[in-house]
C-alpha cells in the first residue's frame, strides 16, 4: 500500500489562508446578524452570557497556590535527598 502523500508547505498555508478567512466571514456575518436581531436590549444579556463564563475561570487561574500543598512537595523532596545513598554519600 502506498504512503499518503504529504501536501506541500505551499497548500497547507494556503488551506490555512481560507479556514482563517471563512472564519473571519463567519464571525463578521454572525456579529451581524446578531446586532440586527438582539436590537439593544438584548447586546447586554448577549454580552454577559459570553463575558463571565470567560471570566470565572480566570479569575480561578489567578488564585494564590495551596501553601499547604507546597509544604507536602517540599518535605517530599527533602525525605528523597535523604534517602538517597547516591546524595547522602556526597555530603
Amino acid at each position: 500500500m502506498p504512503e499518503p502523500r504529504k501536501p506541500s508547505p505551499q497548500s497547507a498555508m494556503l488551506g490555512t489562508l481560507v479556514t482563517e478567512a471563512g472564519l473571519l466571514l463567519n464571525t463578521l456575518v454572525a456579529g451581524w446578524l446578531t446586532a440586527r436581531l438582539l436590537l439593544p436590549e438584548g447586546h447586554a444579556a448577549l454580552a454577559a452570557i459570553r463575558y463571565w463564563p470567560q471570566v470565572v475561570p480566570g479569575i480561578d487561574l489567578l488564585r494564590v497556590s495551596n501553601r499547604r500543598s507546597d509544604r507536602c512537595r517540599a518535605r517530599r523532596r527533602v525525605v528523597w535527598l535523604q534517602s538517597n545513598p547516591v546524595v547522602r554519600d556526597r555530603a
